[in-house]
């Protein structure tokens, strides 16, 4: 089950909202690392927003490939579709929901959190890294992009905070502690990409040699 949307209000201004207050450079660290995608990657894109990426990754993937894009979302999900022409819109499957347990029984090549992570509790973010566990190998890139705290930035970013605790009731009142949780899971950091003098930063990581199990040695 999906939780209520509150993203309803904002969804149809969404990426032109977030191009006018953050600027270029905020759109350039969306699109680090998916030169990494190949042609029959199976893709899974987490919390995908409007989607402005979409047609990039489909193109990238190939009609050999495949994007499972989860979204809570629903009108989130429909601005997402509304960029897709009917050619795009086979190569992906849609899953509305919010539990991590509703993604499919699939090994991906690639995983894509951008701008997401940033809005979950850290138990949420624990469910979502346990989850994938059975559904990624030792050859999974994660392409991750999203906000870190930079001193000149601070008040910007808890105006930021407030406001989409207040548009979209989020909870979380901080940035989490994003490496963190990779080095935990068992993933290591294999080139990073920094933007607005890190305000923006954008990740590609790999599972660290030490850290394959049986459960993720395909």
């Amino acid at each position: 089950m999906a939780s209520p949307d509150h993203y309803r209000l904002l969804a149809p201004f969404y990426e032109s909202l977030s191009r006018l207050l953050l600027g270029n450079q905020f759109q350039a660290s969306k699109t680090a690392f998916l030169h990494t995608i190949e042609k029959g990657d199976q893709v899974l894109v987490v919390g995908g927003g409007a989607g402005a990426n979409m047609p990039e990754l489909l193109r990238r993937c190939g009609e050999k490939g495949k994007v499972v894009y989860m979204e809570a979302s629903a009108s989130m999900m429909r601005q997402c579709r509304k960029g897709l022409d009917r050619d795009l819109l086979r190569q992906v499957v849609f899953i509305h929901a919010s539990a991590f347990d509703a993604l499919p029984d699939l090994k991906f090549d690639v995983v894509i959190t951008q701008y997401f992570l940033d809005v979950l509790p850290d138990e949420q973010i624990d469910r979502l890294f346990g989850a994938l566990q059975s559904k990624v190998g030792k050859h999974t890139r994660w392409i991750f992009a999203d906000f870190y705290p930079l001193s000149s930035k601070m008040v910007q970013l808890k105006a930021m905070i407030n406001t989409f605790r207040l548009l979209t009731r989020h909870a979380r009142k901080d940035l989490p502690e994003y490496e963190g949780y990779f080095y935990k899971w068992g993933w290591q950091e294999m080139e990073s990409m920094i933007y607005c003098q890190g305000f923006y930063q954008a990740r590609i990581y790999g599972f660290a040699p030490n850290s394959i199990n049986p459960e993720i040695s395909s």
